[in-house]
């Protein structure tokens, strides 16, 4: 899990936000509940605004709203892979909902990356790769492309597990 949390402050330093994940203690999934930092994360990966019903959520229907709109954007932007990810499930910090909207919104980012690339065959720029597109590739190439859901399943729903752990444990598995 501190792999989308590096992943999510660094889209948050991108968007300027003055917020950060897991600054709370309470951890990414938490910390997505109420929408806000959500919200930052998107809009610092995709460089565009993203609408919040609440600027200060004050009870949990206003949360859940905030996080419709952030599935909302998500969806207008072709995001596959939330079919299974709910506001509901987002609003109540659960974990399996929060790493598969990141790894659908990851996977996003590296295909637009890839799409939008020039291909000019440079060595160099092959080589720079941002350390969240690396991790990415990574996790895939040890997952065999496992989506957030098989990987949570084969863990056991664990949720103390992090990432790298996870990891050693599909190739221990395989």
């Amino acid at each position: 899990m501190t792999i989308y949390t590096d992943w999510a402050n660094h889209y948050l330093e991108r968007a300027r936000s003055r917020r950060r994940a897991g600054a709370s203690g309470g951890g990414l999934a938490r910390d997505c509940a109420d929408g806000l930092l959500l919200a930052d994360v998107l809009e610092g990966v995709t460089g565009l605004k993203v609408h919040r019903a609440h600027r200060k959520p004050r009870n949990p229907q206003q949360m859940l709203e905030n996080v419709q709109c952030c599935l909302d954007f998500l969806h207008a932007q072709k995001v596959q892979g939330l079919e299974q990810v709910t506001a509901a499930d987002i609003r109540d910090a659960k974990l399996k909902a929060v790493l598969a909207l990141f790894f659908a919104l990851s996977r996003h980012k590296q295909a637009t990356k890839q799409r939008t690339a020039p291909s000019t065959g440079n060595a160099t720029n092959a080589s720079k790769n941002s350390s969240e597109d690396v991790s990415l590739n990574a996790v895939q190439r040890i997952t065999g492309g496992s989506s957030c859901d098989e990987i949570l399943t084969a863990c056991g729903n664990n949720v103390e597990m992090t990432t790298l752990t996870a990891n050693r444990y599909l190739v221990k598995k395989c």
